[in-house]
């Protein structure tokens, strides 16, 4: 019996080397979102709470006061950057995960088209073996009358 060997098994590989490759992208832009995400609330957590400590005092004199709204609207420009950012690697894991999903069907196509030929190639090999049997049984009739 012969050896099974498939004729897009390079194509199946580079296949799947790129959807590996795609899912290491989404990997790396998920730890991005994460980070951003942490980020954010620190931003958020800093804001609060020197607006709190500020806003606690009995007296604010009025460099304080302006202290605190030259603070706020810094603290809401970086708060507003990261969120940003955060949109952007939301839109940049929505295209990957697209990708993912299209080289994610190619690779299955590649692994379905491998077990039809597989199925063919076993059924094409059975054929040959059943036709060597008849032959061989043909033989052993024929020596047997004589």
């Amino acid at each position: 019996m012969s050896k099974f060997v498939y004729k897009f098994e390079a194509v199946k590989k580079v296949k799947l080397t790129f959807e590996k490759l795609i899912q290491k992208e989404v990997a790396e832009i998920e730890l991005k979102i994460k980070a951003q995400n942490e980020e954010l609330v620190l931003l958020q957590d800093e804001k609060i709470s020197e607006k709190n400590r500020i806003m606690g005092k009995k007296s604010m004199r009025a460099s304080e006061v302006q202290f605190m709204n030259n603070f706020e609207k810094l603290m809401d420009e970086k708060i507003n950057a990261c969120t940003r950012k955060l949109e952007l690697l939301n839109r940049q894991l929505k295209e990957k995960m697209e990708e993912l999903k299209k080289k994610s069907m190619e690779h299955k196509i590649f692994e379905s088209l491998e077990e039809k030929h597989l199925n063919d190639f076993r059924l094409e090999q059975n054929r040959i073996e059943q036709k060597q049997f008849d032959e061989i049984a043909s033989i052993k009739k024929m020596k047997s009358k004589d």
